[in-house]
């Protein structure tokens, strides 16, 4: 007679491991077959989840150097949704039922300060709700934290076998490498039509896969909105929050109107004088990660800077002269934690006048130097002394209309500003002309060396684009010795 039992076997799991089922059988047997026949029940066996559908799964994973996680890109199916976490933080949650593909959830970004030197964990609750889930995760860690994203412009069709490993047509491998990009390594794949010619339908399916934008236009206005809109959208994926943590006992504080905050500040370098001008210096594209650069004599440093383009990786490191300006290990040895500085200023004391010794680096951590910047730049500031000393007593101080030669050409001017006669004097690479015995030309060409640093003749100042005025101050009637004279002596007997 058939039958059908069912039991709760729940209670016999008592936790992880192998369980053992044993079956019961009975044998028949008649006149005709004496050894009889084993027949087994049917028995079925079902794992119900009775926690409202959810899963909840854990996979524990070591990393021994974090340089080789400073961002990480997460890939999920899942089938209804799930919601992942690191290391307690959750870094996905998929809302939306769906079936389970690979992947539903691509080239997501987790922030390299989420992963941990030695053990980390992700965890997963899965939920589905027609006892037919589904999952599975991808998680790449990768050896730079910045954001990367690449544009796809056509203005026809795919026609060309890129050699790439995936099968296919030529559009379904360009898509299928917009997904590569995504998937491994998180770059956001954006795509332009820009002719009535070109493939839309495989462009969409590239920005679609690498969760970028696309747009067909052969219009430049809406192509130039187009960009904008890829702009900003890069520029706040790469946008990055800090929290500040206020510890111990915090109290109200009042505002008053005559509130004020007093901050005690001493220079590195004294300010400009009276008779000093400010000039910005800069020596662009420096050869290698030890450069020289010089100062020339007479200039005051009183502000000095690199700008360093580190491009994926950080400036870590720069030395002036033997002296240590700048070691990003000395704030953290986990450089995805801290910023990567663009500009890295000079204590003017660091340098001085003549050949100057600057030492560059760049890495990913205090382990793993990259070298440096392949495009440095030294700027400073300096003071230039912009006035010139009295003149010796001469006979005359009149003046003439300089002509002269800068770096950037030759200019005229008067000295004085209102001066109109007929002298000329000249300073430019092949000499100087002027009257020794005119006060004013004397005392112009003095200043005039004064604003030749490296003293080839030629101004490294150009005054009249620099819209500076010379004036000059004259002193009369000093008494003094002059001309030929007359002695008379007389002798008396």
């Amino acid at each position: 007679m058939d039958s059908s039992y069912t039991q709760d076997v729940g209670s016999w799991i008592e936790g992880s491991g192998i369980y053992y089922l044993e079956m019961g059988g009975k044998i028949l047997t008649n006149s005709v077959a004496e050894d009889g026949a084993w027949r087994f029940d049917n028995v079925q066996l079902i794992f119900t989840n009775s926690s409202q559908d959810n899963y909840y799964l854990r996979k524990h994973f070591t990393i021994s150097d974090l340089g080789t996680a400073q961002k990480g890109v997460l890939n999920v199916l899942s089938d209804d949704y799930a919601g992942v976490y690191l290391n307690g933080n959750l870094v996905d949650a998929d809302t939306q039922a769906h079936d389970g593909t690979e992947w539903n959830r691509r080239g997501k970004s987790v922030s390299g300060s989420l992963f941990r030197q030695g053990d980390n964990v992700v965890a997963v609750r899965l939920v589905n709700g027609n006892k037919s889930a589904k999952f599975n995760l991808k998680l790449i860690g990768l050896n730079d934290s910045r954001g990367k994203a690449m544009m796809v412009m056509s203005d026809g069709e795919a026609t060309t076998d890129t050699g790439c490993p995936q099968s296919g047509t030529v559009s379904e491998e360009a898509i299928e490498a917009a997904c590569d990009a995504r998937e491994g390594y998180g770059i956001s794949v954006y795509s332009v039509a820009f002719s009535d010619d070109a493939d839309t339908a495989t462009m969409q399916k590239i920005a679609g896969c690498g969760e970028g934008l696309s747009a067909q236009s052969s219009d430049v206005t809406e192509l130039q909105s187009f960009y904008q809109s890829v702009a900003t959208s890069i520029l706040v994926s790469s946008t990055h929050s800090e929290v500040v943590d206020v510890i111990g006992g915090v109290g109200s504080s009042t505002l008053y109107g005559d509130s004020y905050i007093l901050m005690n500040y001493t220079p590195t370098s004294d300010p400009l004088q009276f008779d000093e001008l400010s000039l910005l210096f800069t020596e662009r594209n420096l050869p290698n990660c030890t450069a020289t650069v010089s100062i020339p004599s007479g200039i005051r440093v009183v502000d000095a800077k690199i700008t360093s383009y580190s491009s994926q990786h950080w400036t870590d490191g720069l030395d002036a002269n033997g002296n240590q300006v700048y070691a990003l290990s000395a704030y953290s040895a986990n450089y995805s934690s801290l910023g990567d500085p663009f500009i890295v200023a000079i204590p003017p004391g660091f340098l001085s006048s003549g050949n100057n010794t600057l030492v560059m680096r760049t890495g990913d951590s205090p382990q793993n130097s990259t070298g440096c910047s392949l495009n440095n730049t030294f700027m400073y500031t300096g003071a230039v002394k912009a006035s010139a000393p009295y003149s010796n007593v001469v006979e005359s101080a009149d003046g003439c209309l300089w002509v002269i030669e800068t770096v950037d050409g030759w200019v005229q001017i008067p000295v004085p500003s209102g001066y109109s006669g007929a002298n000329r004097c000249s300073y430019n690479s092949t000499g100087a002309s002027y009257s020794q015995n005119d006060g004013i030309q004397s005392t112009s060409y003095q200043l005039f060396s004064n604003l030749d640093f490296d003293h080839d003749g030629k101004l490294d100042v150009n005054v009249q684009s620099q819209g500076l005025q010379i004036a000059s101050s004259k002193v009369s009637e000093v008494p003094s010795l002059w001309g030929p004279a007359i002695a008379e002596i007389r002798v008396w007997n």
